[in-house]
């Protein structure tokens, strides 16, 4: 779609396991009301990020542990639902967690440090977890940026409960910032792939730019129109 010059409208309908997306814009489990609900919802535009010429939907990761997003077999998914990723998870809490030394520029700044975890989304729930912000809209033409910096496996423990009871904003250990623009370089190897919408995306680049563009619209339910939209369609 984002290569046509006439853009469809897109809408989706919740068939996975953890579905952020659709929970976020107000789907529930029934097939059938999910259905009401999108053939009466409204139709808005949408933010699209991309990590370099790669658009993704909702959230870009990495980090240790992250790979269980795409990694964790489906077998697995299809019969324990969201506790196959836990299963997973599990077996890899033995391995050391790496850490990343960068530079990055945001908001025509420079900064330089390390971190553990480095997520770039556009959404207000991301790995089943509601409300990680409070403020998140899907046309502002922004996108926020989480870089963590845990050293310990307790530390991600404590980090993890606390974005589930607060802003990840006011999380300490975890740098934030909203922006339209986000470059970064690994002065090390990386020793994990980026995770773009539960998909590995496999690239041996040090430097990525992230950016974002109002491509199209989607037709979604009505249910948190005001919530996550701050223009008037």
């Amino acid at each position: 779609n984002l290569e046509r010059k006439h853009k469809l409208t897109l809408a989706n309908l919740p068939m996975g396991t953890t579905n952020d997306v659709a929970n976020m814009y107000g789907y529930t489990k029934n097939y059938k009301k999910d259905l009401e609900l999108l053939l009466h919802g409204v139709r808005k535009k949408v933010d699209v990020c991309f990590i370099n010429d790669t658009p993704f939907v909702y959230v870009a990761c990495l980090g240790d542990y992250i790979d269980m997003a795409y990694n964790t077999p489906r077998n697995l998914k299809k019969k324990y639902g969201k506790i196959a990723y836990i299963l997973y998870g599990l077996r890899q809490l033995r391995n050391k967690i790496h850490r990343y030394n960068v530079k990055y520029k945001v908001n025509g700044k420079e900064h330089e440090g390390e971190y553990s975890f480095f997520f770039i989304t556009n959404s207000s729930r991301v790995a089943g977890v509601d409300d990680i912000y409070y403020d998140v809209k899907m046309d502002d033409k922004m996108f926020e940026v989480a870089l963590a910096n845990p050293k310990t496996k307790a530390d991600i423990l404590r980090i993890l409960v606390q974005v589930t009871m607060k802003d990840v904003k006011e999380v300490p250990g975890i740098t934030y910032y909203q922006t339209d623009n986000f470059k970064i370089e690994f002065l090390n190897k990386r020793k994990t792939s980026w995770c773009i919408d539960g998909e590995e995306y496999p690239s041996t680049a040090s430097k990525f730019n992230f950016t974002v563009r109002q491509e199209f619209k989607m037709l979604i339910p009505k249910t948190n129109e005001k919530k996550l939209f701050q223009n008037e369609e």
